[in-house]
């Protein structure tokens, strides 16, 4: 399935790209023996004639003349500089994959560029990491500004290396996710794409746990079996983790708070560090009204959470729950201390101290909440003032 943003229009400007490379080479602003020796070597690479090349080259210099150093900071070049050979390849392989799917033409530029540059292979597979990482973080920040087209070029521009795959099919997952392009058909997409087109046999435990997340959506039971099918594939505790998390959601928010409950449980067994997994705990155990065990729940790990604003609101409904309000108060308090800005730790604590006839208080925290939320505001001024 190749849709019309899939398609490659033109190779990378070599020119474009050759100034890029004086540039960095330039950046010591000097010409060693080294870098003449690269000179001629790119010279031949990229088959340029000698006056457009001299014409390049003498250009870049005056652009650096007048702006200055403009890769401030950068490597001087040596000979047998791993870093700055590492930099000069990274540059070229992400203005490329940036342009879009590699051509032929464009990796046996890169090919070329690689014998000029004497570059080891452990350093060029280092070049291609660091510029992979940058085009996915490109990537997110077009989704965040809603350039879909321009994400999704970049993302379908390369198939990454492994260590990239949890970046990138999250990016990938957001995107097909946000996109209204894709609406009512992000999940079929994404497998089209992911799971059947690109990888041959077995696809990641990424591809297949975010495509769980697109088709699986509030169907808990779908969710269910996808997921668990992506947990065969999980071979680290932290994906082990992750998938029991999003199966407990899925259930949590289908309103199935005994079968979530064990889900983030299984959860916590392979990473009792996620705070996240511990707010949800605690929600489900007052879904559940087990605010006894809540409590026991809360004194194994307060000292861990207790930085969170969410957890010390959770906490404060248990023990609102089991009557102790001063000591639900408290924590309210503590967890607006945390984060002034959490609006549902603010209301809980105004309610807390209408409760306890603590109206001055009240009031107090009232004035912290209007800037925050005017229509929550004007509903508690009247029931303050009674």
């Amino acid at each position: 399935m190749q849709s019309a943003s899939d398609k490659k229009t033109n190779d990378i400007d070599k020119i474009e790209l050759l100034k890029i490379l004086f540039k960095k080479l330039l950046s010591d602003n000097k010409i060693d023996a080294a870098e003449k020796s690269l000179f001629g070597e790119f010279k031949v690479v990229f088959d340029i004639g000698d006056r457009i090349y001299s014409g390049v080259l003498a250009e870049t210099i005056e652009e650096i003349k007048k702006s200055g150093n403009v890769f401030s900071g950068g490597t001087t070049l040596e000979a047998d500089s791993r870093e700055y050979k590492i930099s000069l390849y990274c540059e070229v392989y992400y203005r490329m994959l940036f342009n879009g799917r590699i051509s032929e033409s464009e990796n046996e530029l890169l090919k070329g560029l690689g014998r000029a540059l004497k570059i080891s292979e452990d350093a060029e597979y280092e070049a291609v990491l660091a510029a992979e990482e940058r085009i996915i973080g490109d990537a997110l920040k077009y989704i965040d500004k809603n350039e879909y087209t321009q994400a999704r070029e970049l993302l379908l521009a390369f198939g990454p290396d492994k260590k990239h795959y949890g970046g990138y099919f999250r990016a990938a997952y957001k995107l097909f996710k946000e996109c209204p392009d894709t609406a009512g058909r992000a999940a079929e997409e994404f497998r089209e794409r992911y799971l059947k087109n690109v990888f041959k046999g077995q696809p990641p435990w990424e591809a297949l746990y975010y495509y769980a997340r697109l088709a699986g959506g509030r169907d808990a039971e779908k969710s269910e079996k996808l997921l668990r099918e992506a947990f065969e594939l999980a071979d680290a505790a932290e994906k082990k983790h992750l998938t029991y998390f999003q199966m407990a959601m899925v259930n949590q928010a289908a309103s199935k708070f005994e079968r979530a409950f064990e889900y983030y449980m299984e959860a916590e067994k392979f990473f009792d560090g996620d705070p996240d997994t511990a707010v949800n705990i605690l929600s489900c155990y007052i879904s559940l009204k087990k605010f006894g065990p809540a409590g026991e729940y809360i004194a194994k790990k307060y000292d861990k959470f207790s930085g969170d604003a969410r957890f010390l609101n959770n906490c404060a409904i248990v023990y609102s729950k089991l009557k102790d309000f001063t000591k639900a108060a408290e924590l309210l308090k503590k967890a607006i201390s945390v984060n002034p800005c959490f609006i549902d730790a603010l209301v809980n604590l105004i309610h807390m101290l209408i409760a306890l006839k603590e109206k001055k208080q009240a009031l107090e925290y009232l004035n912290k909440l209007q800037p925050l939320d005017k229509t929550l505001y004007d509903s508690l001024v009247s029931k303050i003032k009674r």
